[in-house]
């Protein structure tokens, strides 16, 4: 699916959840410039993945996304500020140093009773919190750039990729509330 197929595919699924759970509100955030985009790039020393800047643009800074707690991606400027993500991440300008499909256990250190790397989620945006301190990343740097990764610390293994970029994931996402909603998802034309 192209980027644009996928961003009309989102305001469909989006607008067909919301009118079944209008407590979610409009899929809109706040409207965001080209220019802010490249001011925030800037000062984090990377650039936003295509999927994830095509989607600020069309629907706005915090607009409606699955998988998080009130639906709403976190503001850009908010993001350093969740207390989980930032417990493991480094700069957004760092590799994040993981790619693949499978679950990634972070390297612990018994005597240290901690984490070997306190980095461990460098090169990446908090998108929001799933609730009980798991985590839904978006991977900024590295091989795994534009895709969706979970964190749930405390289990074995504490990354789990999605496997999918961005606007896939929020596509999937949404399907699979809708479903969960008891609605049928909308077809072009709908």
């Amino acid at each position: 699916m192209t980027p644009a197929a996928s961003l009309e595919r989102i305001r469909a699924l989006t607008t067909a959840v919301v009118a079944r759970a209008p407590h979610l509100g409009p899929l809109a955030g706040q409207p965001v410039s080209e220019g802010e985009l490249a001011d925030f790039e800037a000062r984090q020393g990377a650039c936003l993945p295509d999927g994830y800047r095509a989607f600020i643009l069309a629907f706005g800074d915090g607009a409606l996304v699955p998988q998080v707690i009130h639906k709403r991606a976190r503001l850009l400027e908010e993001h350093p500020h969740d207390p989980v993500w930032r417990s493991f991440a480094g700069p957004m300008a760092g590799v994040f140093p993981h790619s693949g499909t499978t679950p990634i256990a972070l390297p612990w250190d018994d005597a240290a009773d901690d984490y070997v790397r306190q980095d461990a989620m460098r090169g990446t945006l908090c998108l929001g919190s799933a609730g009980c301190d798991v985590i839904r990343i978006l991977v900024v740097t590295g091989p795994a750039r534009g895709t969706v990764w979970t964190f749930v610390p405390g289990l074995d293994t504490e990354l789990h990729p999605s496997g999918l970029m961005f606007l896939e994931w929020c596509v999937a996402g949404w399907e699979q509330a809708l479903a969960d909603l008891g609605g049928r998802s909308p077809t072009p034309g709908d």
